[in-house]
């Protein structure tokens, strides 16, 4: 899936429809999938940070993400999930149920920006 949105993992209520413009998945998602990405928006929304901690594990490969987030911040690219939350995929992983993230349109990368000034 590709992020379309600002505002990934919201919760937008229980209607796939209104998630699937924002998440623009590349493939045909199964209704478990859906249904899927959208308790990881209502985790992400409204859980207490001890519910949070406790369950994130459960939708989102953190050993994956962690590698990923460290790698986006060397390369300092604020165009990114580190500051409009885009130019990323995610990938539900039919095995485990668990997102990954890809990276996508670093360009921005090592700090470079579109006005450097002069």
């Amino acid at each position: 899936m590709a992020g379309a949105t600002q505002d990934l993992f919201t919760d937008w209520g229980p209607d796939w429809s209104v998630y699937n413009q924002s998440y623009d998945p590349k493939t045909d998602l199964t209704e478990t999938q859906k249904q899927r990405v959208i308790a990881l928006g209502r985790l992400v929304t409204g859980a207490s940070d001890a519910e949070f901690a406790a369950t994130i594990g459960d939708y989102v490969d953190l050993d994956d993400f962690a590698r990923y987030f460290a790698v986006l911040v060397w390369l300092a690219n604020h165009d990114s999930l580190l500051q409009n939350g885009q130019n990323f995929y995610t990938y539900l992983n039919p095995d485990t149920n668990r997102m990954h993230f890809i990276a996508w349109d670093q360009d921005f990368a090592f700090g470079n920006t579109r006005n450097n000034g002069g």
